[in-house]
């Protein structure tokens, strides 16, 4: 649980950043449950990498409801996977 401490995560969860395979959706899901989403990044255009990222932080501005209807603590962390040659 050190992991999540230091990252400020509620779960132990960081979603592997496949590119082709982590639209922008799926990072803010999982970062909204309280772990930490990532995006793949290799197949795409830095302008692109810089779309998806403000796309997450649009999405996360949003906020979460929980079931009763308070806004949840969620994660605003996220990763972007980058390959370098």
């Amino acid at each position: 649980m050190a992991f999540c401490q230091q990252y400020g995560l509620r779960i132990p969860i960081l979603q592997a950043p496949m590119a082709g395979s982590c639209p922008v959706n799926l990072a803010v899901a999982v970062a909204d449950a309280g772990g930490m989403g990532a995006m793949g990044a290799f197949m795409s255009s830095p302008r692109m990498g810089d779309t998806n990222r403000g796309s997450f932080q649009q999405l996360q501005l949003r906020g979460t409801l929980d079931h009763d209807g308070v806004v949840r603590e969620r994660s605003d962390l996220f990763g972007i996977e980058l390959i370098a040659d």
